[in-house]
């Protein structure tokens, strides 16, 4: 019988900024374009935390409900209650007469190929503000828990209208 390794909490993101040593960096995020050829940029733009740090920044795609979006995979977790916390912003608040989709993160469990998603709007703030979910997990030790950050969709009126996310913590409470 081979023994489960125990997941190792420390290795969820907290306080984590897309850098490594000062430089940008994905740093075990992975991107996903809406579409062949959407990129990722960084920005040495941060939260009030850390204002120099590098962040990533997602704009938002042209065709919804298709989303650039990045996500990072956690597997050995435990049941119990997670905490999801982002620091974002975005370039520019739309007229209220303009169609103004905003981005959200999610919390995604699967198991037996089955999806569990939990989600929230990132609000649509000019100014870099925290965005906290929470989520209760029923879980198997294959069960994969994945964390996701997406730009929004919108047709072309708001076309490329960026997001930036930065300062994540994920952690189970006690």
């Amino acid at each position: 019988m081979q023994a489960v390794a125990v997941f190792d909490t420390t290795a969820f993101p907290a306080n984590e900024y897309f850098q490594a040593n000062a430089v940008p960096s994905l740093d075990g995020w992975t991107f996903h374009p809406s579409i062949p050829g959407d990129t990722i940029t960084f920005d040495a733009f941060g939260p009030p935390a850390n204002p120099d740090a590098w962040s990533i920044t997602l704009r938002k795609s042209d065709v919804p409900p298709v989303t650039n979006n990045v996500t990072k995979s956690f597997v050995h977790c435990t049941t119990g209650v997670y905490s999801f916390t982002v620091w974002l912003t975005m370039k520019k608040r739309l007229s209220d007469t303009t169609y103004n989709p905003v981005g959200s993160i999610a919390i995604i469990r699967q198991s037996n190929g089955i999806r569990d998603t939990v989600s929230m709007s990132s609000g649509d703030s000019v100014v870099w503000h925290p965005v906290t979910l929470l989520d209760t997990l029923t879980l198997r030790p294959t069960d994969t828990v994945t964390l996701l950050l997406a730009s929004g969709a919108c047709d072309s009126s708001c076309h490329g209208n960026p997001l930036w996310f930065d300062d994540i913590t994920f952690k189970k409470l006690p």
